[in-house]
C-alpha cells in the first residue's frame, strides 16, 4: 500500500509542481495608456542652459508590458513629449526686459525593466530612452523667432531612465490596473547642435491605466 501511495505521489508531483509554477508565474501581455505631467529643464555648459529654467507641461502616450515572471517584466512606452523651458530677462540700461521660451517636442521611446516588490503595491523601473525631435521653437514675448530651431538643435536625444511607482488592481482577476509613477529621464546626449553644451532632464508624474490582453 505504501509503495502504491509513493508511486502515485511521484507521478502526481511533476503535475502539481507545474500547476503551482503556472499559478505563480503568468507571462502576460499588457497594454496601457499614459497621461503625464512633466517638469522639464535643460542643463550643461552653454549659457542658454544656465539662463533657461524648468517649466511644467504635459506628455501622453501608450505603454506595452510583457510580464516575464511574478516580479519581473519588460516595459516600453511611445510618448509624445513636450519639453518647454523659459527665461525671464530682467533688462538693463542698454536692453529692455523680455520673456523667452524654448519649446522642444519629441516622440520618446523608453526601454525598461520593471520590478514588482513582493507583497507590496510598489514597483521600480530602470533603463534607457530614445527621443526623436519633432519641433523646436523659440518665442520672445510670445513672438515666434524667425530662426527654425529644428535646424539648429540635434535631431534626437537619449539618456537613462529611473522610476518608482504604485500599482492598484481594479478587479480580483488582476487584469486591469492603475499605476502612479514618478520617473526621471536624464539626458546624456548634447542636443545643442549650434548651441553646443545643452542636455535635457525631465521629471514625470505618470498615470498609467493598463489592461491585460
Amino acid at each position: 500500500m505504501r509503495k502504491i501511495t509513493l508511486r502515485s505521489f511521484l507521478l502526481l508531483f511533476p503535475i502539481l509542481l507545474q500547476a503551482q509554477t503556472k499559478s505563480e508565474i503568468k507571462p502576460k501581455c499588457i497594454i496601457g495608456f499614459n497621461a503625464i505631467l512633466n517638469y522639464s529643464d535643460i542643463y550643461g555648459k552653454h549659457q542658454m542652459a544656465k539662463d533657461f529654467g524648468a517649466t511644467f507641461n504635459y506628455s501622453a502616450g501608450i505603454s506595452f508590458e510583457y510580464k516575464l515572471a511574478k516580479n519581473w517584466s519588460l516595459l516600453t512606452n511611445i510618448n509624445y513629449d513636450r519639453k518647454f523651458t523659459k527665461y525671464d530677462f530682467k533688462g538693463n540700461p542698454f536692453q529692455s526686459s523680455y520673456k523667452s521660451e524654448l519649446n522642444l517636442e519629441y516622440i520618446s521611446v523608453p526601454i525598461l525593466v520593471k520590478y514588482y516588490f513582493p507583497n507590496t503595491f510598489i514597483y521600480a523601473t530602470g533603463g534607457f530612452y530614445y527621443s526623436k525631435l519633432l519641433q523646436a521653437k523659440n518665442y520672445n514675448d510670445g513672438v515666434l523667432n524667425d530662426i527654425d530651431f529644428k535646424d539648429v538643435f540635434e535631431k534626437d536625444d537619449f539618456g537613462v531612465v529611473t522610476g518608482i511607482g504604485l500599482q492598484f488592481y481594479e478587479n480580483e482577476k488582476e487584469t486591469n490596473a492603475m499605476n502612479i509613477e514618478i520617473r526621471n529621464n536624464f539626458g546624456l546626449k548634447d542636443i545643442g547642435g549650434y548651441f553646443s553644451g545643452i542636455k535635457t532632464n525631465s521629471v514625470y508624474l505618470m498615470l498609467n491605466y493598463t489592461m491585460e490582453l
